[in-house]
């Protein structure tokens, strides 16, 4: 039998949605509340502000899956509290002054304690483990709204540890997704407190019951390495009828800032999806914004919206394109439209075609098969006749119903002037 929070049952809803102009706790805290959690059932405890995010995807990934990648990408953790009346309440932090803290006496440290530790809660064994960290992170990015801003962060990890922290390595991410230079900064600055916060590990076991994942307890004696107490970060129970209860654990620090592992995979849109043009509504013409950006509407997404805010402005591809020249043809309501992915992100979508289909038909049939054909929405063209002994070319626009032709020119019944 195996014993989960009520949290471990999202891992049964997979679905795609879609989350505009909210930061990252209250996409969390609707996400819980649509599967029936009240406020007394979780609680973020946060020291830092969170910024808006534009447009955030969960696509084809269960809620559980999606609330722990949105937390390891902020540098969330969780755990739980076992509360009398309300059973396990998720506690969100992310921050050291955040840890469940035992306000009870130290714990004794009874190395390969034996019968003489039987009734008494203590720690038995716990080796500590020092890791090298990272000499340095980097991060990059681009973002097309501010192009020749630069999204680049650095940091280096001499000069803040003490003597005895090994330094290897070096690791460099490009394409989280930052927007500005500040999230740049908080990126890299998120990326060094997860490995310093693996700098020094200990394994232990022993019988504490009150030990829990997110709780800070002390030794008695304490440990050089952890001076204010040891962070548990997980906890494996173990016991039967006819062994006593005892525990594994594993802990860092209680002065680290804990972060968790980003293990979460974001979900990779491969190729293209289809989706529709939209307008607010009664709209003549292209509904475009001053970057020639569109809204459209998702296959997968069902919920509601005004229209016209079904996404974020998304950006159309062109085959031409320079400052202030290029080629753009405005799409208008209903058309329909291949997404594609930045990195097959499916928070950096653009446009990457335009297509006809049942409803849009294509105007140049199957015996129009010579001629290349420009017509806007309303009816101005460019012919282009490639038949042999035939070739023209039709300019013509639909006010006054004036034209220019070039090369074959046939009068009103078709016959070769």
């Amino acid at each position: 039998m195996v014993l989960e929070p009520r949290i471990a049952a999202l891992k049964h809803h997979r679905t795609s949605r879609l989350f505009q102009n909210q930061n990252i706790p209250d996409i969390i805290s609707s996400l819980l509340k649509h599967h029936g959690f009240a406020g007394v059932d979780f609680r973020f405890n946060t020291s830092r502000e969170y910024g808006v995010r534009e447009y955030v995807t969960q696509y084809q990934e269960n809620d559980f899956a999606f609330i722990n990648r949105l937390c390891e990408e902020e540098g969330i953790w969780y755990a739980f509290e076992q509360n009398a009346q309300y059973g396990d309440v998720a506690v969100f932090g992310d921050d050291a002054a955040h840890y469940f803290r035992d306000n009870r006496h130290p714990y004794a440290y009874r190395p390969h304690g034996g019968l003489e530790s039987v009734g008494r809660e203590a720690v038995f064994a716990l080796q500590v483990k020092h890791n090298p960290i990272l000499e340095s992170i980097r991060v990059g990015d681009y973002n097309y709204r501010d192009a020749d801003t630069d999204l680049s962060s650095a940091v280096t990890a001499k000069g803040t540890e003490t003597d005895s922290s090994v330094l290897l390595g070096s690791d460099s991410h490009w394409g989280l997704h930052q927007k500005t230079p500040a999230e740049a900064r908080l990126q890299t600055a998120l990326l060094q407190q997860l490995d310093h916060s693996r700098r020094i590990v200990a394994s232990g076991s022993g019988n504490i019951t009150a030990l829990s994942p997110g709780q800070v307890f002390q030794t008695a004696p304490s440990f050089s390495e952890a001076p204010n107490g040891w962070l548990v970060v997980s906890l494996s129970h173990s016991g039967s009828r006819d062994q006593a209860y005892s525990h594994t654990f594993t802990a860092i620090p209680a002065d680290s800032i804990f972060r968790p592992e980003r293990i979460t995979p974001l979900p990779k849109i491969q190729g293209s999806l289809p989706a529709r043009v939209t307008s607010p509504g009664n709209y003549t013409y292209a509904y475009i914004d001053n970057m020639g950006r569109y809204r459209v509407k998702l296959p997968f997404d069902l919920d509601e919206w005004s229209p016209g805010g079904e996404s974020r402005p998304i950006r159309l591809a062109k085959p031409y394109a320079g400052p202030d020249y290029g080629q753009h043809f405005p799409l208008h309501e209903g058309t329909e439209v291949m997404l594609s992915f930045v990195q097959g992100n499916p928070d950096r979508p653009y446009i990457s075609g335009v297509m006809h289909d049942s409803s849009h038909p294509d105007h140049v049939p199957a015996d129009w098969n010579t001629r290349n054909v420009i017509r806007t929405w309303a009816n101005n063209k460019l012919r282009m006749e490639d038949k042999q002994g035939q070739e023209h070319i039709k300019l013509a626009t639909e006010y006054g119903k004036t034209q220019l032709n070039l090369g074959h020119i046939v009068d009103s019944e078709r016959q070769k002037r």
